[in-house]
């Protein structure tokens, strides 16, 4: 939050794509030098993994980084397991998505917005807690026998879209 403006003025096509190509890129060859499967377990990830894990998640800043997509990437170059990596991943975005949270929050409650109605704010919040969960659930059940190739060719065809929208709207 600290850096917003700066990066709000990082929001360009051409960036976005650069971004989405490269984290795939480094999807693809992570999952082709690490075995995803093989590796650290959770209780193996020392200070330093960490601290890198955290270093990359920074990189999430910059639109079109994936923040769980660079994240499991660190984790693997660490020599952590897949799935451990990406449940490390998570695990590590819940005090930064809670505090933006509470952040934003806090400023449309001082916005004096008379819009703000308390039990749709939340039930939206209980919705989308219970529907992240079932997700990270379902995601790391998945990461337990594949790849991130999948998330990796998901990412290419997304920058390949966004090139074809700015072509023919030029």
């Amino acid at each position: 939050l600290i850096f917003r403006d700066a990066v709000e003025g990082l929001r360009s096509p051409v960036l976005i794509i650069f971004t989405l190509s490269v984290v795939a890129a480094l999807m693809l060859f992570t999952e082709k030098v690490k075995k995803g499967s093989e590796g650290l377990g959770m209780d193996k990830i020392s200070r330093k993994d960490a601290l890198i894990i955290g270093i990359a998640q920074a990189l999430a800043l910059v639109p079109g980084v994936s923040r769980s997509g660079i994240t499991i990437v660190a984790g693997l170059m660490r020599g952590v397991q897949r799935q451990a990596a990406a449940r490390f991943s998570f695990l590590m975005s819940t005090p930064i998505i809670a505090g933006a949270g509470f952040l934003e929050t806090r400023k449309l409650v001082l916005s004096g917005d008379a819009a703000v109605r308390p039990d749709l704010f939340l039930a939206g919040i209980a919705v989308s807690a219970v529907t992240g969960y079932i997700a990270i659930k379902y995601l790391l059940r998945f990461l337990q026998n594949h790849s991130l190739n999948p998330f990796a060719y998901y990412r290419f065809l997304l920058a390949f879209v966004i090139i074809i929208t700015v072509w023919t709207n030029r």
